[in-house]
């Protein structure tokens, strides 16, 4: 595992997207909280969730799948107290607004869709291991290996109940 790997797991990073409309959405790994900029970067709106903070720990660490050795060295480094609440965000051609989050279960992320002014449109977990690179025409294209350890793309419908 590549030291910068880790760095994001434990830190995250900052995340920016872009809307069809040149509309900016940024986004820190801390808190579920979206700031929508103009394309001249005028503050438009602010929108924010309310998402429990995951204590990280080596039991954590190890259900999410990190190496024992590391586990063990984990009392020498420097990490944050939680888990990052958003890992990824992502906007579709519809510019709806595609956020990640962590949750209890190591294995999964909680994706929200929201709608361009934060309203939730669904919300669903999704396994960490097929990760979603992008959404077009109605599909979701993810990136997954398959039983030979090789690497490919897979297609998914969307499919969204009303609510």
């Amino acid at each position: 595992m590549q030291e910068g790997y880790l760095f994001i797991i434990f830190f995250g990073v900052s995340w920016t997207v872009l809307s069809s409309k040149n509309n900016i959405y940024q986004a820190e790994p801390e808190n579920f909280l979206i700031k929508v900029y103009s394309p001249h970067g005028a503050s438009l709106h602010t929108f924010y969730y309310p998402h429990t903070k995951l204590l990280l720990t080596k039991k954590s660490a190890s259900q999410y799948g990190l190496p024992d050795k590391f586990i063990s060295e984990m009392k020498f480094m420097n990490l944050p107290k939680y888990w990052p609440v958003l890992v990824n965000m992502k906007i579709d051609d519809q510019n709806r607004l595609w956020v990640a989050t962590t949750v209890q279960n190591m294995k999964v992320y909680q994706w929200w869709v929201l709608n361009p002014n934060g309203n939730l449109i669904a919300r669903f977990t999704w396994p960490r291991d097929k990760y979603i690179k992008a959404i077009k025409n109605g599909y979701v294209y993810a990136m997954e290996k398959n039983k030979k350890g090789l690497t490919h793309f897979v297609r998914y419908k969307l499919k969204f109940k009303p609510s």
